[in-house]
């Protein structure tokens, strides 16, 4: 059989695939050379000496059939992952919703004039807060769990004292 347009562009490619035997003997015959730059823990104690290193270039499916069962199961994990992108991105909305709605109440009822005096903590208390929120050590451009895990502690706590 020719591979003129009869075969569609998957099959083509599955039967320009090499064999077995074809990938075994182009890997055997791929060398590379590297200089010994790690002598202690090489047999070899010259470190400027170079080392011959096979290589193989790829590891070759023993039929079309399983090449087709891989693509069809990378295919499935990446609609997987994105509807896990999609989810995550949900739940950080969610939890951002609920983080800056209980930031705000806090705001409103500290700068509140309507808020009674009776209803805040005393003075002494209020900077003893203002000294947790400052001294709040993160690194938010690296997007640590840790980070969101201790900005959400100090948060609760703080709505404890005050509302």
């Amino acid at each position: 059989m020719s591979e003129s347009t009869t075969l569609p562009e998957s099959e083509k490619q599955l039967a320009t695939t090499p064999s077995n035997h074809q990938i075994a003997e182009s890997s055997k015959a791929k060398k590379k050379t590297t200089k010994n730059k790690d002598s202690a823990k090489s047999e070899n104690p010259n470190p400027n000496e170079e080392v011959e290193t096979i290589l193989p270039e790829t590891i070759a499916l023993k039929t079309p059939k399983a090449h087709a069962k891989r693509l069809a199961a990378a295919q499935k994990l990446s609609e997987e992952l994105k509807a896990l992108q999609a989810f995550l991105m949900v739940l950080l909305m969610n939890y951002s919703g609920r983080i800056t709605g209980k930031l705000g109440e806090l705001i409103h009822k500290l700068g509140s004039s309507e808020t009674e005096c009776n209803d805040l903590p005393s003075a002494k208390a209020i900077s003893q807060l203002v000294k947790r929120v400052h001294n709040v050590q993160s690194k938010p451009h690296k997007g640590k769990l840790k980070d969101l895990a201790q900005f959400e502690k100090l948060l609760q706590n703080l709505a404890d004292k005050i509302l």
